[in-house]
């Protein structure tokens, strides 16, 4: 048996290409094909990437580990049709589907799947359309070949009696529109064996054909509906076919033995495997064979277990018979939340994982509901503390040796993600440039937990900033805009997830936004899209900006008068394309003062519009320096452009202010000067009325007085009494009334001291 290898990478899909024609409206670079499609781990294989709009600088990312070496490409060629690299794939990079992206200054092209495997290629050469005259082939090969429609394909093979020869056909699981149906003929043309739909695989075939005597054998290849150009790797050799690892899934940190089933794992020796990686879904390869395992910290559990079971806790089994029924004892309390979480399809096993909870006298607690999710989770609050039984089925009642499945069985509040399902917005991939940005509507389902969800982004390229990156308590979804690191330039690609964590809850549980919507979507023929691709979001740099509005603030301060309650800051937009038009801005405040909250008006329709954005707080919020940012966004053709501010200070002051300076003391019987002086913090400035609080006795002011709106001070002549109480008097304040935005507001000046004093 050969090693197993194991790896840590972000393992991006080529089922995106369906999803990627919501492009932006600019000529981004187009692969039509990768060759050649198989690559071999430990070896550098001279690739060729044919296409169009292929020139300028050339990056190319892998959903595998690979380091590429460009071979005579020059960056200032036209019109680049044809690139040629060196792939670089270091040995122990897991068998397996892979893809590749190609990525310039003016976008990123459509991932095309390669074929990570150890089996040597073989190319179809195009003479073998009749059952005389097939293409001899050296066993073991992986044979690339397209449909050429009603006619088949032909290939001759030697095998030794009782020989064991497995059959793989990967054409549906790579993307490709390809429904093949295999047979396998002795000499004379009698079928000894017809392969076609597999229960694990989908379209593609599998299995294994055992030679009835030392001879030649003819496999006959073709599509099942007799269309034409379907591409196929069809892999024949003594190798072993998996469906999955037995348990799919490991405890991280814990030794464990893993076992497998499927077609051909006769002979297979259990692997010893323990895990320390974070990544939760892990690409696994034996020999030419390939699985998934799930990484986690849940201890395991098998079916049989004649003792309760703890939660949490992963269950795994095999619904080796037809309406089988597995059931295991569970130890649950009262009022308790427990969430069960099937795991079998997107592992690649063909059980459809039904489930029920059962209370000990065989009644129903819970059920999971039936819908085209083939891994249906159920989420119940049990009644009374108790041994329960977790009932595993299939839900059309199958069985087989390989219909294997994982229960990851948790307690508390949880909660799932996903991108919305929206037919008009069905995009996983972007590009961006300056200034650019992407939205996401990130949609919750909850299970028991209402409060707020934090999204963030999990990515090896750092420096995302996020918006709008909170689904608010009992809220069911968010539109999240997406902005690249600050250092993001022309032709870079990043993989990256959205991961969002129950901010409330002690341990804060996080959850993954999951994409299968899109992807079945994009691929409703394909029987399960493989777990690694789901939730990843692809994004490359574009070399310029689509410029297609600007935007300025008014002001670069805006003054929060208390006693008003209420101000704006007004924000500028022009349009500067056509094109872009009726569309409103979007304008969010990303930061706000406390006490305050706020609220967008868009002004007009056209060229040129505003929008204002009006905070509102209590009349007797406190005197502070504070500040504010706001984030503006925008599409036009799939591209968008964001504005995030800076700073924008808000003050929030008194309306008015009053200072006292008396002119020095006075004297019983004469007169003196104080000067009162106003501060207005209004913009529309008007006349302000003074008075006097109090006075000292025997002393006695204007009884009207009036600062002309133009005015910032006033001298007031005071006049005492000839018997005028001499006195210190310490408490000489002056109040104002005045307006300001239609309302009536005051200000009291600190208290003055005023001396009087006899002749």
């Amino acid at each position: 048996m050969k090693p197993v290898f194991l790896r840590r990478a972000i393992l991006f899909g080529w089922l995106l290409i369906a999803l990627l024609c919501a492009a932006p409206a600019f000529a981004q670079p187009a692969v039509t094909s990768v060759s050649p499609s198989v690559l071999k781990p430990g070896t550098a294989t001279q690739i060729t990437i044919a296409g169009s709009k292929l020139e300028g600088a050339a990056r190319l990312w892998t959903s595998f580990p690979a380091r590429c070496e460009w071979i005579g490409h020059d960056p200032a060629a036209k019109d680049v049709k044809q690139l040629v690299c060196k792939l670089h794939i270091p040995a122990g990079t897991c068998v397996g589907i892979g893809g590749m992206v190609f990525a310039t200054a003016n976008g990123l092209s459509d991932l095309i799947p390669v074929m990570i495997d150890e089996l040597p290629l073989v190319a179809d050469n195009g003479n073998n359309r009749q059952p005389g005259t097939p293409q001899e082939v050296t066993l073991p090969a992986a044979i690339a070949g397209a449909s050429d429609g009603a006619t088949s394909d032909f290939y001759s093979f030697t095998a030794k009696a009782n020989e064991k020869i497995s059959l793989d056909l990967v054409a549906a699981r790579m993307g490709a529109d390809f429904d093949g149906v295999l047979r396998v003929l002795d000499a004379s043309g009698k079928e000894l064996l017809m392969l076609d739909d597999d229960v694990a695989a989908g379209a593609d075939c599998r299995g294994v054909f055992v030679a009835p005597a030392d001879g030649k054998y003819i496999l006959e290849l073709r599509d099942n509906r007799f269309k034409a150009n379907g591409k196929y790797l069809l892999r024949v050799g003594s190798f072993t076919l998996v469906t999955t690892s037995m348990p799919i899934g490991v405890q991280r940190g814990v030794l464990t033995a893993l076992g497998f089933v499927g077609p051909s794992v006769d002979g297979l020796a259990p692997v010893q495997l323990i895990s320390n990686d974070s990544t939760p879904r892990l690409p696994f390869s034996v020999g030419a064979a390939w699985t998934t395992i799930i990484s986690n910290d849940l201890p395991g559990a098998a079916e049989g277990s004649p003792a309760p079971l703890a939660l949490p806790v992963a269950l795994h089994g095999v619904l080796a018979a037809a309406k089988e029924k597995d059931e295991f004892p569970l130890t649950i309390g009262k009022g308790q939340r427990v969430t069960f979480k099937p795991i079998s399809r997107s592992a690649g096993s063909p059980a459809s994982v039904s489930l029920k909870l059962l209370n000990a006298t065989g009644g129903i607690v819970g059920e999971a509901a039936t819908t085209e999710n083939e891994e249906e989770p159920l989420s119940v609050v049990v009644p009374d503390d108790g041994v329960y039984r977790l009932q595993v089925s299939d839900l059309i009642g199958r069985g087989g040796s390989d219909y294997s499945y994982r229960i990851e069985a948790v307690t508390g509040p949880t909660f799932a993600l996903s991108l919305k399902s929206d037919p008009k917005v069905n995009k996983i991939r972007f590009a961006v440039g300056p200034g650019g940005g992407f939205t996401l509507d990130v949609v919750a389902v909850r299970n028991g937990y209402d409060g707020p969800i934090r999204l963030s982004v999990d990515s090896e390229r750092s420096g995302w900033q996020l918006v709008n990156n909170v689904i608010a308590a009992k809220a069911a979804e968010t539109k999240l805009y997406v902005l690249p690191p600050a250092d993001w330039s022309a032709a870079d690609v990043a993989a990256l997830r959205i991961v969002g964590t129950a901010t409330e809850l002690p341990e804060a549980p996080t959850a993954t936004m999951s994409t299968l919507a899109q992807l079945r979507l994009a691929r409703p023929a394909m029987i399960y899209p493989p777990g690694w691709l789901d939730g990843l979001i692809l994004v490359s740099g574009l070399g310029n900006a689509n410029e297609f509005y600007t935007l300025s603030q008014t002001k670069s301060e805006i003054t929060f008068l208390r006693q008003i309650g209420e101000t704006k800051l007004t924000l500028a937009m022009q349009r500067t394309n056509a094109a872009f038009k009726d569309v409103p801005l979007t304008v969010l405040l990303t930061k706000l003062p406390p006490g305050l909250t706020a609220e967008v008006k868009r002004n007009g329709n056209g060229p040129a519009e505003t929008y204002d954005i009006i905070l509102k707080g209590a009349k007797d919020l406190a005197a502070a320096r504070q500040s504010l940012r706001y984030f503006a966004y925008a599409e036009l053709t799939g591209a968008g452009l964001a504005v995030a501010s800076n700073d924008v200070v808000v003050s929030i002051v008194d309306p008015l202010a009053v200072t006292i300076t008396p002119a020095g003391p006075i004297t019983a019987g004469q007169t003196q000067k104080v000067k009162l002086a106003v501060s207005r913090r209004a913009e529309d400035r008007a006349a302000v009325e003074l008075k006097f609080k109090a006075l000292p006795p025997g002393v006695t002011a204007p009884e009207k007085i009036t600062l002309a709106a133009d005015a910032n001070e006033i001298e007031i002549e005071l006049t005492a009494s000839t018997d005028a109480t001499p006195v210190m008097f310490k408490e000489l304040v002056a109040t104002a009334t005045s307006t300001a935005a239609g309302q009536s507001v005051t200000g009291e000046s600190a208290a003055a001291t005023l001396e009087v004093k006899k002749p």
